[in-house]
């Protein structure tokens, strides 16, 4: 598990080192862009329940590129991004990380954002690979890798769609039963 969090801040660290970082006060408000809350809350390891409120935005400088926000940090890009993936990493025990949120391991979280709801839940049934189930609005997902990821893709107004990239199979006709 350590190994695969290594691996996950090794990929974090590499993708900040290519892009240059903008300190904050030198954000400039240009008139393209956007900047929407992702709250909610999530359930720790230990029970704990804590809140998620991290903002998600990009925003056109008037003298250089865009300015990209996730949370606290500002990254400054040539272009405007076209999107960003929320990584997760499942311990295979009902537990995932999600160091957008918390660097312990969580066994719940449910956001919204930008009207769309997310959810990341421990499976009622133990046959279940990784422990956890993904639901989406009214869409739910299995996991085929200990390392999903939620691409979250933007237009210029904001949000355009999310997708669940590394799950197994689509659960949503399940769920009248």
């Amino acid at each position: 598990m350590k190994r695969l969090l290594l691996i996950s801040i090794c990929l974090i660290l590499w993708a900040l080192s290519t892009s240059v970082k903008a300190v904050g006060s030198e954000v400039e408000h240009g008139d393209r862009g956007f900047s929407h809350r992702m709250q909610g809350t999530a359930t720790l390891a230990s029970g704990e329940s804590i809140d998620i409120n991290m903002l998600i935005g990009f925003q056109q400088s008037q003298t250089r590129g865009w300015y990209f926000r996730v949370g606290p940090e500002y990254v400054f890009r040539d272009n405007p991004p076209s999107s960003y993936y929320l990584n997760m990493i499942m311990d295979g025990n009902g537990q995932a990380y999600v160091l957008e949120f918390s660097q312990q391991p969580l066994k719940h979280f449910k956001v919204t954002f930008e009207g769309r709801e997310i959810e990341l839940m421990q499976a009622s049934s133990a046959d279940i690979s990784f422990g956890m189930r993904l639901r989406i609005d009214d869409r739910q997902f299995l996991f085929d890798s200990s390392h999903p990821r939620l691409r979250i893709e933007f237009s210029e107004q904001g949000l355009s769609n999310i997708v669940a990239e590394r799950t197994l199979r689509d659960l949503s006709i399940r769920r009248a039963q």
